[in-house]
């Protein structure tokens, strides 16, 4: 989701139908809250959820963030004044009432699965240990998907019933805007490592190239 609303709220004329799209869930807003620095919206679940696992960061940027972060309420208003179509069957409705229609579309619940409100809370350590006890169930729900698992602002734990479609619905873009694909694993792990140290003791760090 391109982020719009960074600098000026966002208005009808200048937002396109994927900006109402959450990038944690990649579903269509629900409840949308607006982060106070960085100003990246999301739904109020996807973003506690995301806090709570991962730390006071904007899952989209890295920023620094509360987990009571105030409702977009301009967000929501647009929402219930402007139409999107369905993915799956192309009805189109108001987007504050698109994931009541997915509820009820025969065919998004065939090619998507019943929608979730939020996804699932990232795998900890603390989860890891009893990981065993919902093995079964991961698999009769979905696939995990390995883009968003792989990715910052992504959820490690975020399932789909059709990873198939997920895949080529919400990851049909260049990864170039959000991270330097040219660099290989170990240079994008020192700098992931350099950043962390930077954040936790206001020390600068240099690697070795």
């Amino acid at each position: 989701m391109s982020n719009i609303w960074d600098s000026a709220e966002g208005s009808l004329d200048s937002c396109s139908e994927e900006d109402y799209d959450c990038p944690i869930c990649q579903d269509v807003l629900k409840t949308p809250i607006r982060t106070r620095d960085c100003r990246h919206v999301f739904c109020k679940n996807c973003f506690r959820l995301a806090v709570r696992a991962q730390g006071p960061h904007c899952p989209l940027c890295r920023g620094p963030v509360s987990e009571t972060e105030k409702r977009a309420t301009d967000v929501q208003q647009q929402m219930r004044e402007r139409k999107g179509q369905c993915r799956a069957c192309g009805t189109t409705t108001f987007l504050s009432k698109m994931r009541v229609h997915y509820k009820s579309c025969r065919k998004y619940l065939e090619e998507y699965g019943t929608p979730l409100d939020a996804p699932p809370p990232p795998v900890t350590p603390t989860t890891q240990e009893v990981s065993h006890v919902s093995v079964d169930t991961i698999h009769m729900t979905g696939q995990v998907c390995p883009i968003c698992a792989a990715t910052v602002w992504g959820n490690a734990s975020y399932c789909s019933r059709n990873l198939i479609g997920h895949l080529a619905i919400r990851h049909c873009f260049s990864y170039d805007t959000y991270m330097n694909v040219g660099e290989d694993d170990y240079t994008q792990l020192c700098l992931a490592i350099q950043q962390s140290l930077q954040e936790g003791t206001g020390i600068r760090v240099t690697t070795r190239p």
